[in-house]
């Protein structure tokens, strides 16, 4: 079954995070591919560098997956990976976390996820999950089913 259109997947590394985990870099790749495996299902990870305030070079990870293998791929994994409690919550935050184009949204605590936890946050300092929810009729409704159908596998 096909749950989304498309998944990105962002994470900002600003500069102090190298004070918490040397190889941060390193880190954050190495964290995607536990959620996706994108270098064996020959996704790119692109990598930008942006300028901050007072020049500061803040590197963003972003991968975006398009094929129905892959979204479900990356479902399945990111679920095995969220406690009972977590996917529980998720349901019942739902309804804010889903916007008016269908795109549902996840942050992932940054740090806990880089020591190998997977805690759903508020926080800015994440990793953050945008899922567009295939549904049909495309509405809101429908998209909610569906969600309520992601968290159930």
């Amino acid at each position: 079954m096909k749950y989304c259109h498309t998944i990105t997947l962002s994470v900002f590394i600003k500069p102090e995070d190298s004070n918490i985990f040397p190889d941060i870099l390193d880190k954050t790749k190495s964290a995607i591919k536990e959620l996706f495996d994108w270098e064996k299902e020959k996704i790119e990870l692109n990598e930008t560098i942006a300028e901050g305030f007072e020049e500061r070079k803040i590197h963003i990870y972003e991968i975006k997956l398009l094929k129905e293998k892959d979204t479900n791929i990356f479902i399945k994994n990111l679920l095995s990976k969220l406690s009972i409690e977590q996917k529980e919550f998720l349901k019942y935050d739902k309804e804010y976390r889903l916007d008016e184009n269908d795109d549902f949204f996840i942050r992932l605590d940054k740090r806990k996820l880089l020591e190998g936890e997977y805690v759903i946050t508020h926080s800015g300092d994440c990793f953050h999950i945008k899922m567009n929810i295939a549904s049909f009729p495309k509405n809101r409704e429908n998209s909610l089913k569906v969600i309520d159908e992601i968290l159930k596998i």
